[in-house]
């Protein structure tokens, strides 16, 4: 109410720049009270004004959120030209901050879309920024797709270290959602060292947390951490009743690589029963979307499981076959975790059904 009464008074003044720059402020309110949608029409109607009255930081910083709602999305290509356009605004006028965190977002759409060397180069840049800058959060960003990175390429120990040392900054500076979030890769980089009976505590506290804070997509992302860690120790029952109380939350969100995340854990949940009908239909939607999105490595992955279901009704040539020939996709990418799962997946049939 405080933000349109404000900007009505602007408008009423004949001062377009601060009418737009209130404009953007709530929108984010709007991004906030779970409306992207509207929040999305807003930040574009102020980029088009700031664009006019010639305010180069206000074009920047909306275009930022837009491509941000863009990301979340898996509009990958789109949400790319936004935030280009907001890196070269935030260079113009010399927001190191803004240009960091822009490069946090670009890292992340090149390691969704397995561009290994691209996510690289920008998290390394945002984490020079904000160790110069002295920036803990912009740090932190840094490290923590830093760490991502290094998962993706299966150099375990060195994941680790830079998510700890994110954790560390996190917990410096009191950020309660980011310390969670990097509490939850660690609880996912420890499923993949073979410590799935220490990540599952993990991610079931870190879900009840973020439940409690109202992190909602976060408590969708440390229960499907969770559900992994429960069918890694063959607990299928107890994964079925994590995913299924995960739904409504799948049902609402409208981040893609979540919801493509969550039709994988559970196609693998439908695998653990044996149902292999089921389990092929899903996997071959979420390869399909994927896809179309651009999530390469999501793709991939939900076409391992999809082997994987092949091995289960005993096509265990076919699925060899298709384990091999995936793996030398990835291994090609520089996804050497998911090539290495897939190598362990295709020499024995006793493998293929986890």
């Amino acid at each position: 109410a405080e933000c349109d009464l404000a900007r009505n008074s602007y408008i009423s003044a004949g001062d377009q720049n601060n009418a737009a720059r209130t404009l953007n402020d709530l929108a984010g309110l709007y991004f906030l009270h779970g409306n992207p949608d509207k929040a999305e029409i807003m930040w574009r109607e102020a980029i088009e004004v700031f664009r006019k009255v010639g305010d180069t930081e206000g074009v920047a910083a909306s275009s930022n959120n837009v491509g941000d709602v863009l990301l979340a999305r898996g509009k990958l290509l789109e949400a790319r030209e936004l935030l280009q356009q907001a890196l070269t605004g935030y260079k113009l006028i010399g927001d190191r901050s803004g240009t960091a965190l822009a490069m946090v977002d670009l890292g992340e759409i090149a390691l969704k879309k397995a561009d290994l060397p691209d996510a690289k180069r920008d998290y390394e840049q945002a984490l020079a920024i904000g160790t110069q800058t002295g920036d803990k959060s912009v740090a932190a960003y840094g490290l923590s797709g830093l760490g991502d990175v290094l998962m993706e390429q299966d150099q375990l120990a060195a994941a680790r270290g830079q998510y700890e040392m994110a954790l560390g900054l996190r917990r410096d500076i009191g950020e309660k959602e980011t310390v969670l979030q990097t509490r939850v890769a660690l609880a996912r980089l420890g499923i993949e060292e073979g410590q799935s009976k220490d990540a599952e505590p993990e991610a079931r506290q870190c879900r009840d947390l973020l439940h409690q804070q109202q992190f909602l997509d976060d408590e969708l992302g440390a229960g499907l951490v969770l559900v992994s860690a429960l069918l890694d120790q063959s607990k299928d029952a107890d994964a079925k009743r994590e995913i299924l109380a995960l739904r409504p939350l799948e049902e609402k969100t409208q981040n893609r690589e979540l919801q493509l995340r969550f039709s994988i854990e559970f196609a693998r949940v439908l695998l653990a029963e044996h149902d292999l009908p089921a389990s092929r239909i899903l996997l071959d939607k979420v390869s399909q979307q994927a896809e179309t999105s651009g999530f390469v490595g999501l793709q991939w992955e939900a076409q391992m499981v999809r082997a994987r279901a092949e091995g289960e009704a005993d096509d265990l040539a076919g699925a060899t076959k298709q384990l091999n020939a995936l793996g030398a996709r990835a291994r090609t990418a520089g996804l050497l975790l998911l090539a290495r799962k897939a190598g362990a997946n295709s020499e024995s049939g006793t493998n293929l059904s986890k």
